[in-house]
């Protein structure tokens, strides 16, 4: 074998030792790391978390003395008209579409359909 089929580093010696050196310091961070996770997981598993307590503070409530007053309603008028018949509403079909309503149709065909009056 001679001389010249040697391979021969044309990188200087000290970026060698830095290169290294670098990796291993990142080496060490990285099995430092590695023992510290699986010392957390394991203590974490040795040690679960605390049961939580069912202790409920109980306050007495008292109830209100009174009920507050109430608004007197409204008295109806002799003059009070109903504007909705109850018991009716219209359905009404209008190109294509089809409302529903209280009041008769101005356009369209109308149907009157009759509905369970609430007693």
């Amino acid at each position: 074998m001679s001389l010249q089929q040697l391979a021969i580093s044309t990188v200087p010696a000290h970026v060698e030792r830095l290169y290294d050196l670098s990796l291993r310091v990142l080496m060490a961070v990285v099995v430092v790391t590695l023992i510290a996770c699986i010392g957390f997981l394991t203590w974490r598993w040795l040690n679960p978390a605390p049961v939580p307590s069912s202790m409920v503070t109980l306050t007495a409530v008292t109830p209100p003395t009174s009920l507050p007053a109430r608004a007197p309603e409204p008295a109806q008028s002799a003059t009070a008209v109903v504007l909705v018949k109850p018991g009716q509403m219209y359905r009404c079909e209008r190109n294509g579409r089809v409302t529903f309503s209280d009041q008769p149709c101005t356009e369209g065909s109308s149907r009157v359909m009759r509905l369970p009056v609430a007693k």
